[in-house]
C-alpha cells in the first residue's frame, strides 16, 4: 500500500506540497539508490511549477526480499528526509519496467514522467515536454542528457540493424557534438526522463515484463510506439543532468546480453532494413535520419550579406516548423552571423544548424547512403573567394617587392662590409677553403656564403643577387610565420576553419612579416650570413615544436627534426638561443615522460650544430671567448631592448632612436602595439586546449630576458637584433587583428548595419590595420629612403674597384667598411686586407696584402671612409698617392699607377 512520507518540518530535506489534482505524476524507481535520490527530488521540488505529485517505488536491494533481510536503509532515508512523497515499498524487486508500471497504477496525473533517481532537473524542465505532447503524433517526449560537467551525454538513441543501440552525442555517434541539440524524432531516448500520457501508457500495456528486471524496456516501448503510428520526440530546450551509474542498478553485462537477445527476438522484423553501424559521417547521418521521408538543406556561403543569411535562416525555420517529421538543415559558414536567440528558435523548431565549410558539408550530405536531398545554396561562389584570396596575396607580395625595390635603390641598399664578407667568403669556398664560422669572430655560421657560391661560379659577383638571398629567406620566414598563425588560430577554434579565421590569420601574419617595418625592412635585403636565414630556421623550429608537444605520440623523427633546426639555429647565431631555449624547455617539460623525445631533440641538436662543435673542439673552443667587451649591465640591456630595440625594429624610431612620428604619437603607437601583442597571446591561450598553447607566451616572455644575457647584443640602434623576436610578435599581433575583425563582422546583425556583410566587416577591419601598418610602421622609414633614391647606390663602390683594376693594382688595404665592399665587387681580381683595430676576417688574404705592402707598397691601393681618412697610416708619403673622393669613399692610388 502507498504511504505518504511526512518527516517533521525541521528535518525534511525535500518537501512536496500537497496537490489535489496533479497534472503530472512523477514516478521514480529506486534500487538501493542512496542519497543521490534526494538530489533528484530536491531539484524536482525546486524547479517544478505545474501541479504535480511524486511517487517513489523503492525496490528492495539484492536478491533477497525485504521480508528475508528485515531491513531497507533506502526506505528509512526517504521516510526521514522527505515530506509529501508517495512511497511504494514492494517486497520483491519489480525491476525498472515493473516498478514504473506500479507507480502508474497509483498515479493521478494526466501525464506521467518517468524519472531516474540519478537525474537532476533545472528551471522550466517540464514545460517544453508538455508542449511537445500537444502534438498527438508524439507519444514520448524526452530531453537531452548531460554529464555533470555539462558535456553532452545523449541527444536521443539510435538502433542498429543488429539490435544494439548507441547514444547520439556519445562515443559512437557525433561524440560530444552540441550541434545535435535540436528538436527531432528519434529511434528512442533513454527512459531516464520521459513524459507520456497516462491513458496511452495504460492502453499500451506499460513496459514489457519480458525485459525484467532491466535493460531495453525503453527501446522496446519506443518501437511499439512506432507501430501505433506515433513517435519519440527529443525536446532540447531544457536538458537535464544524468549522473550515469549513480542510480544503484549498475551495469550487469549478463543481464544486458539477455535483454538484447529478447529484444532481437521480439523485434526481428523491425530490425530488418535498419542502418548498420556507421563507418563515417555519412553513416552516422544515415543512422540518425533514416526515418525522415524528406531532407532539405539550405547553405549560405561565406561572404553573403547579413540580410541574405537571415532570409535563408527564416526560410529554413519556417520549413522546419511546418515539417516536424522532416530533416531541415541550414549550413552557414560562420557562427557569428546568427544570434543566440536565432539558434534557440532553430533548436525548438527542429532546424539543424551547422557551421562549417559549405562545399564540404554539401558533399557529405549528398551521399547516396543518406537518400535524396533538396539543396539550395546562396552566397559567393568558391571561385570568387579564391579570386579574392589570390588578389590579396598578390597585393601583399607586390607591396613587399616595391618596398624592397625602394630599399635597394636608396642608401640603405648600399653594400656594406658584413654583406661583402658573405660574398668574399663564397670566393674562399670556390678556392677550396670551407669555413665553418665567421672569420675573426668565431661564431655565426657562414651559411649564406655556401648558397651564393654557385651563383658566383657561374655569373660572377653581383650585389643585388647577393642581397636576394636574404630576401628569399625572409620570404620563407614569412611563410613559416603564416603557417604558425594558421595553426594557432585553428587551435584556438579547436576545430576546422569554417569561418576562415585561421586563413585570415595566416594572411595577416604572412603579410605583416613580408611587408616588413622599419629597420627590419633593410635587414630583409642585407645578406648578413644569418639574420634572415636564422629567423626562418628558428620560426621553423617553433612550428615543429608545436607538433611535437601536440601529437599523442610524436615518435622520434619529429623531435629529431626539431633538434636539427634548433642546433642549426644556434650555429647560425647564438642570439637565437633567446627563442630556442624557451621552446625546447617547453617541449622537454611537456614530454618529460617520453625519453625518445628527449633523445631525438638532443641527437638532432648535436647533428644540427655538429660542424660548429667539431670546429671549436679542433681549434680550442674560440667561440667561448667574446670578441669584444661591451659596457652596461644586464638591466641596461633589458631596458634597451624594450625601450629602444623593439620600436626601432618596428619602424617607430630611427637609427638615432628619435621617434619617427613625434614624441607623443610614436610612444602611443608603441603602447598599442604591445597591448595588441599581449591581447593576441591571451586570446590564443584562453581559447586553445592543446599543450602547444604554452609555447607562444613562454617565448615572448623569455626572449628579451635571455637576449640580455649576451652583452654584445646591447646595440639597440642596430635593427638586426629585432629578428630574434619578430616572428613571434607578428603571430600574436595577427591573432589580435583577426579577433578584432571578427568582432567587427559580428556587429553586422539585424538592426545595426544590415548592408555590411561579415566579409566586408572583416575586410574593413583588416584594411584599417593594414593602413595603420603601412602609414605608421612601414611608410615613414620608406619615405626617408625615397628621398635618398638616386640611381644605383653601389655605383660609387663599383667605380672605386674599376679605377683600382684599371691602374693594374690587385691589392687594396684600408678601413674595414670600405675594403670588404671593394674586394667583393672586384670579383676575385682584387685582394683586400683591413687596418687595425677591426678583426681580420680572412687571414690568408690579410697576410698576402701585408706582404705586398711591406715589399712593394706602390702596388697597393688604400680606401677609407671620410671620417677615418688618415694619411698617416699610408706606407708611402701622401704626395706619392693620387687622392680621389668617389661618393663616400676616399681612394688613395699610388701615383706611379694612377690612370
Amino acid at each position: 500500500m502507498p504511504e505518504r512520507t511526512g518527516a517533521p518540518g525541521e528535518t525534511a530535506r525535500v518537501v512536496v506540497p500537497p496537490c489535489p489534482v496533479p497534472l503530472v505524476s512523477i514516478v521514480v524507481v529506486t534500487f538501493g539508490t542512496g542519497e543521490i535520490v534526494l538530489e533528484t527530488l530536491t531539484s524536482v521540488a525546486a524547479h517544478t511549477t505545474v501541479p504535480y505529485e511524486v511517487i517513489v517505488v523503492d525496490n528492495p536491494r539484492g536478491r533477497d526480499s525485504i521480508r528475508d533481510t528485515g531491513r531497507d536503509t533506502g526506505r528509512d532515508l526517504l521516510r526521514r528526509t522527505t515530506s509529501g512523497v508517495i512511497l511504494l515499498t514492494p517486497e520483491e524487486n519489480l525491476g525498472f519496467g515493473g516498478g514504473n508500471d506500479t507507480g502508474v497504477e497509483v498515479a493521478r496525473g494526466r501525464f506521467v514522467c518517468f524519472l531516474n533517481p540519478d537525474v537532476v532537473v533545472g528551471d522550466g524542465w517540464l514545460e517544453p515536454l508538455l508542449a511537445a505532447l500537444d502534438d498527438p503524433a508524439v507519444a514520448i517526449a524526452a530531453p537531452p542528457l548531460l554529464d555533470p560537467d555539462g558535456t553532452l551525454q545523449e541527444a536521443g538513441q539510435a538502433i542498429y540493424a543488429d539490435g544494439c543501440t548507441a547514444a547520439i552525442g556519445g562515443p559512437e555517434l557525433f561524440s560530444g557534438d552540441a550541434g545535435q541539440l535540436f528538436d527531432r524524432d528519434v529511434d528512442y531516448a533513454s527512459a531516464a526522463c520521459w513524459l507520456v500520457r497516462r491513458h496511452e501508457h495504460v492502453e499500451r500495456g506499460g513496459f514489457d515484463p519480458r525485459f525484467h528486471p532491466a535493460f531495453f524496456e525503453d527501446a522496446d516501448y519506443a518501437l511499439r510506439v512506432e507501430h501505433a503510428g506515433q513517435v519519440t520526440r527529443l525536446v532540447t530546450e531544457r536538458p537535464v543532468v544524468h549522473h550515469r551509474g549513480a542510480g544503484g542498478a549498475g551495469r550487469d553485462l549478463a543481464m544486458g546480453e539477455r535483454a538484447l537477445a529478447v529484444f532481437r527476438s521480439v523485434h526481428a522484423e523491425d530490425l530488418v532494413g535498419r542502418p548498420q553501424r556507421p563507418d563515417g559521417t555519412a553513416g552516422a547521418i544515415e543512422l540518425r535520419d533514416h526515418r525522415c521521408a524528406r531532407r532539405s538543406l539550405m547553405a549560405v556561403r561565406a561572404g553573403a550579406s547579413t540580410g541574405v543569411v537571415h532570409d535563408a535562416f527564416e526560410a529554413a525555420l519556417a520549413d522546419a516548423t511546418a515539417s516536424p517529421r522532416d530533416r531541415v538543415t541550414l549550413v552557414v559558414a560562420e557562427r557569428g552571423v546568427l544570434t543566440d536567440d536565432d539558434l534557440d528558435r532553430a533548436a525548438r523548431a527542429g532546424l539543424e544548424v551547422l557551421v562549417g565549410d559549405v562545399d564540404t558539408t554539401v558533399a557529405a550530405r549528398r551521399s547516396p547512403r543518406i537518400g535524396s536531398l533538396e539543396l539550395s545554396v546562396v552566397g559567393p561562389s568558391p571561385s570568387r573567394r579564391r579570386a579574392t584570396l589570390v588578389a590579396s596575396i598578390t597585393a601583399i607580395v607586390l607591396a613587399g617587392v616595391v618596398a624592397r625595390w625602394i630599399v635597394l635603390r636608396s642608401s640603405a641598399g648600399r653594400l656594406n662590409a658584413d654583406e661583402a664578407y658573405t660574398g668574399i667568403e663564397s670566393f674562399e669556398i670556390l678556392a677550396g677553403r670551407f669555413p665553418v664560422v665567421l672569420g675573426g669572430t668565431a661564431y655565426t655560421a657562414v651559411f649564406e656564403s655556401y648558397l651564393y657560391a654557385p651563383f658566383v661560379a657561374v655569373f660572377g659577383a653581383h650585389v643585388v643577387p647577393l642581397k636576394l638571398i636574404a630576401t628569399g629567406f625572409w620570404a620563407l620566414a614569412a611563410l613559416v610565420v603564416a603557417a604558425i598563425a594558421h595553426d594557432v588560430v585553428v587551435g584556438a577554434e579547436r576545430r576546422a576553419d569554417p569561418s576562415g579565421s585561421a586563413r585570415r590569420a595566416a594572411l595577416v601574419a604572412g603579410g605583416l612579416a613580408w611587408v616588413t617595418p622599419g629597420a627590419l625592412l633593410t635587414v630583409s635585403t642585407n645578406a648578413y650570413e644569418s639574420y634572415a636565414s636564422g629567423m626562418a630556421v628558428t620560426a621553423a623550429a617553433f612550428w615543429l615544436a608545436r607538433r611535437v608537444v601536440d601529437r599523442p605520440d610524436p615518435g622520434w623523427q619529429l623531435p629529431g627534426l626539431l633538434g636539427v633546426a634548433a642546433g642549426l639555429g644556434f650555429w647560425m647565431h647564438p642570439m637565437y638561443l633567446s627563442t630556442l631555449v624557451p621552446v625546447l624547455l617547453v617541449v622537454l617539460v611537456v614530454r618529460r615522460r617520453y625519453p625518445y623525445v628527449w633523445g631525438g631533440v638532443i641527437v638532432g641538436g648535436l647533428v644540427g650544430c655538429s660542424p660548429f662543435l667539431l670546429w671549436n673542439a679542433v681549434n680550442g673552443w674560440p667561440s667561448l671567448t667574446s670578441p669584444v667587451e661591451v659596457e652596461g649591465t644586464y638591466v641596461d640591456r633589458l631596458t634597451t631592448f624594450l625601450r629602444d630595440l623593439v620600436p626601432r625594429a618596428f619602424g617607430l624610431r630611427d637609427g638615432a632612436l628619435t621617434w619617427m612620428l613625434g614624441p607623443v604619437l610614436g610612444p602611443v603607437l608603441y603602447v598599442l602595439l604591445i597591448a595588441a601583442v599581449a591581447a593576441g597571446v591571451l586570446l590564443a591561450v584562453r581559447a586553445d586546449r592543446r599543450p602547444s598553447r604554452l609555447l607562444l607566451p613562454v617565448v615572448l616572455v623569455a626572449v628579451f630576458p635571455v637576449m640580455a644575457v649576451f652583452p654584445p647584443l646591447i646595440f639597440a640602434a642596430d635593427g638586426r637584433y629585432g629578428v630574434v623576436a619578430f616572428p613571434f610578435l607578428i603571430v600574436a599581433l595577427s591573432v589580435a587583428v583577426v579577433s578584432l575583425a571578427d568582432v567587427v563582422a559580428r556587429s553586422g546583425r539585424p538592426g545595426s548595419t544590415p548592408s555590411m556583410t561579415p566579409a566586408l566587416g572583416r575586410a574593413v577591419a583588416v584594411g584599417a590595420v593594414a593602413a595603420l601598418w603601412l602609414g605608421a610602421f612601414v611608410g615613414p622609414h620608406l619615405r626617408l629612403l625615397v628621398d635618398e633614391t638616386d640611381g644605383d647606390p653601389n655605383a660609387p663602390i663599383h667605380e672605386v674597384a674599376d679605377r683600382i683594376r684599371a691602374s693594374g693594382i690587385g691589392h687594396v688595404h684600408g678601413s674595414y667598411w670600405r675594403v670588404l665592399p671593394v674586394d667583393f665587387v672586384g670579383d676575385r681580381e682584387l685582394t683586400g686586407a683591413v687596418l687595425d683595430p677591426f678583426p681580420v676576417r680572412f687571414p690568408e688574404r690579410q697576410r698576402e696584402v701585408e706582404a705586398v705592402v711591406a715589399t712593394s707598397p706602390e702596388q697597393v691601393a688604400f680606401v677609407f671612409q671620410p671620417d677615418d681618412d688618415d694619411p698617416a697610416r699610408l706606407p708611402l708619403p701622401p704626395d706619392a698617392y693620387d687622392r680621389q673622393v668617389i661618393g663616400d669613399t676616399v681612394l688613395y692610388l699610388p701615383v706611379t699607377t694612377s690612370p
